[in-house]
Order: structure tokens, then C-alpha cells, then sequence
């Protein structure tokens, strides 16, 4: 989240309780100045649309077609297994 979606969500910040953080990845210190801002203070459709571009920025789109399909495909497959009574 950066500072111009906290104003143009004119969401409310506290003085953050921590001053840094650790890098997961490297554990390097990285300092954190500015305010903090709770996540409930966010609207859940806007929060849940944010979280769908941020998560598929990072998805292989071809990858996941094909797992979609392939889901589908196993859907079907139990369906017409469910509706005849199942393996005989």
C-alpha cells in the first residue's frame, strides 16, 4: 500500500509501533517511517480487488488456464459419477 492509495482512500494512520522490520527473504533491517494504517479501515471489495491484482501479478496466467481447465474437466467427471451412483 503506499502513501498516494492511503489519501486517495483518505484512510485513517497511526504512529506505527515498530520503526523497522525484518526482510523475510534476506533478513536485512529495512526502516519503516510514516503511518500505519489498519486493514479494517479498508472497503472488502476494494481490500479483495487489491489482494486479486497483487496475488495475479504474480500468477502465470497460461499456467493457470490450464489448471482451470483441468479442474473442470475433474468436476465434470464427478458430476456424471455422482448423477449415475457413483463406481460400480
Amino acid at each position: 500500500m503506499s502513501a498516494a492509495d492511503i489519501r486517495s482512500m483518505n484512510l485513517p494512520g497511526t504512529t506505527a509501533k515498530k520503526t523497522s522490520y525484518r526482510d523475510a527473504l534476506t533478513g536485512a533491517t529495512i526502516p519503516f517511517d510514516g503511518l500505519a494504517v489498519e486493514v479494517e479501515s479498508i472497503d472488502p471489495p476494494v481490500l479483495r480487488a487489491m489482494l486479486d491484482d497483487a496475488i495475479e501479478a504474480h500468477v502465470d496466467q497460461r499456467m493457470l488456464s490450464v489448471l482451470q481447465r483441468f479442474e473442470e474437466s475433474e468436476r465434470n467427471v464427478l458430476l456424471r459419477l455422482a448423477s449415475s451412483g457413483g463406481v460400480r
